[in-house]
């Protein structure tokens, strides 16, 4: 509103002009009328700048909403495909460390992804994990100007997360794997489930001040997470889980291989249970 309080203050400076001159009528109208049309073409033309300012951040809200929510329909699948019978019911549960050691422990990665043409959860994951980080990325470098230093600090700590650094990265290791016979087993983060669920965090965090700011823009976000399973995620249900007998036959059968660059044996940390079995 810097363009009300500008039109206001030419507006007192004139009267003040005008009463202080009595004696110059004539005059003090004139100076009065410049002044008024100045202030007024000034305050017209910040109050289009701040007009124009907004559209660019309203634009700006609507791709991050855009991209969060694809981020969000992505972990859903995931969830659902490694998912014996647990199921988050709200998105704090959704953007959780139980959904992180979920995903990084029981999602069989060489599994067919939903998706035509078949791929496996390597690539399907990999690429729309990198386009979710290119759309921050881009939102940021086009519109970071007209967005505030909050937002800003939270895009770039989800931008830089382990998440989006560490799963497209998998997909070339799994690749190694089987050039190099390094007989790692098919998951996507198993030993990174803290990292993981940190990187959640920030994602939760930045969808809510997001979220917050579409509201009072009038930017809608169709995501609502009250109405979970969606129809469509139901037939995905355990068709890619790898269970914790999986990995536990194929710690038999590889019992000196460990997890990758992890340094850690995430089988003697507490959490190291099954999230994806019924409790």
């Amino acid at each position: 509103m810097n363009w009300l309080a500008s039109l206001l203050a030419t507006a007192a400076a004139g009267f003040t002009l005008f009463h202080s001159k009595p004696e110059r009528r004539g005059l003090a109208w004139l100076t009065l009328a410049l002044m008024i049309f100045a202030g007024t073409w000034q305050a017209a033309a910040q109050f289009f700048e701040e007009q124009h300012k907004q559209e660019i951040e309203r634009q700006a809200i609507g791709k991050l909403v855009f991209a969060n929510n694809q981020f969000m329909d992505l972990l859903s699948e995931m969830i659902f495909a490694s998912s014996g019978a647990w199921l988050p019911k709200t998105e704090a549960q959704f953007l959780s460390a139980p959904v992180a050691q979920l995903v990084c422990r029981e999602l069989n990665m060489s599994a067919q992804a939903p998706e035509l043409p078949a791929a496996a959860w390597w690539s399907y994951v990999a690429r729309r994990t990198t386009a979710y980080k290119e759309s921050l990325d881009r939102i940021r470098t086009d519109s970071g100007p007209y967005l505030d230093i909050r937002t800003l600090h939270l895009i770039d700590k989800v931008s830089q997360s382990v998440a989006l650094a560490h799963w497209p990265e998998m997909a070339n290791v799994h690749a190694l794997n089987g050039e190099r016979k390094w007989n790692l087993p098919p998951l996507l983060c198993w030993g990174l489930e803290q990292q993981i669920g940190e990187s959640f965090a920030a994602v939760r965090e930045l969808r809510s001040s997001v979220s917050k700011r579409a509201h009072e823009l009038g930017v809608d976000d169709v995501h609502t997470w009250q109405h979970f399973p969606l129809p469509r995620l139901q037939s995905l249900q355990g068709r890619a889980r790898f269970t914790p007998d999986s990995l536990a036959e194929w710690r038999r059968a590889y019992p000196r291989v460990m997890p990758i660059g992890y340094g850690t044996d995430p089988d003697r940390i507490p959490q190291a249970h099954s999230i994806g079995s019924a409790k």
